[in-house]
């Protein structure tokens, strides 16, 4: 009886240590990203009104639910507005690599995504997000005076450590809702860097019985590849059975007719 009693004891002490390991774990998958303060003519939202919003990015590779998280804000010493995630929207499970943007306008009635607090453009924002056991995940500030109308304070890349502000130049540019840095940035346009040092493929024609026969490609890594040649006009090929016969229609003779 006791060896059973221990082996429960035991039991329900490993499945507390694996809970609270994986507890610890999800607690460092949500991190803020990126904050835009005053919006006047970028991104809007589901109502086609421009506010101030908070990116969140999941930086792991598996899901995590934001339901029962919190979302703080605080302009002023004690004075802290708290936003509680509500629970049932499957919105709010953010894929492995990806972000989820709210609105800070004040108007929570208008769904999961706007919060009951607006940013402040004039004094210091300090936002912070908590988990459900009201545990701070993550913080940041973004100091007074360091953004104009449309940028943000964002990280340079999704989950860095290091922040900046986006929107003042071409190359920084504000990201709602997608990675704040492209990896490649001629991924847009198609054209690989290295793609214009490559040399282009050499074509040579190969003959034989003094006919051509097909033409070989020569590529930048230096691989022979046949093609498949053309089918003489009028014969039949053995690449082209069925193409090599003229197709053409036989005219009709020519008939005259003779008045009556």
């Amino acid at each position: 009886m006791k060896k059973l009693n221990i082996g429960i004891f035991l039991s329900l002490l490993l499945m507390v240590g694996l809970c609270s390991c994986g507890e610890q774990k999800s607690n460092t998958k949500l991190v803020l990203n990126e904050v835009l303060i005053e919006n006047e003519s970028n991104f809007q939202d589901d109502y086609g009104v421009h506010s101030a919003w908070i990116e969140i990015f999941n930086r792991s590779y598996g899901s995590a639910d934001l339901a029962g998280c919190y979302l703080k804000f605080s302009s002023q010493p004690g004075d802290t507005a708290s936003y509680f995630i509500p629970k049932g929207d499957v919105l709010t499970l953010i894929k492995p690599r990806q972000h989820a943007l709210f609105w800070a306008d004040g108007e929570p009635r208008r769904g999961t995504f706007h919060t009951n607090f607006k940013l402040d453009a004039t004094n210091a924002n300090w936002i912070g997000l908590y988990d459900s056991g009201k545990k701070l995940l993550d913080q940041v500030i973004v100091p007074a005076g360091t953004l104009k109308a449309n940028q943000s304070y964002a990280r340079v890349s999704d989950a860095a450590d290091q922040w900046e502000v986006k929107g003042g130049s071409e190359d920084k540019y504000v990201t709602p809702s997608t990675n704040n840095k492209t990896i490649d940035s001629n991924a847009k346009n198609g054209t690989h860097p290295r793609a214009a040092a490559l040399p282009r493929p050499k074509i040579s024609s190969v003959r034989r019985r003094g006919k051509i026969r097909g033409r070989i490609v020569e590529t930048a890594a230096g691989v022979r590849r046949p093609t498949r040649p053309r089918p003489p006009v009028g014969r039949t090929s053995a690449f082209f059975p069925a193409l090599g016969a003229s197709t053409r229609k036989p005219l009709l003779p020519f008939c005259r007719f003779s008045e009556s």
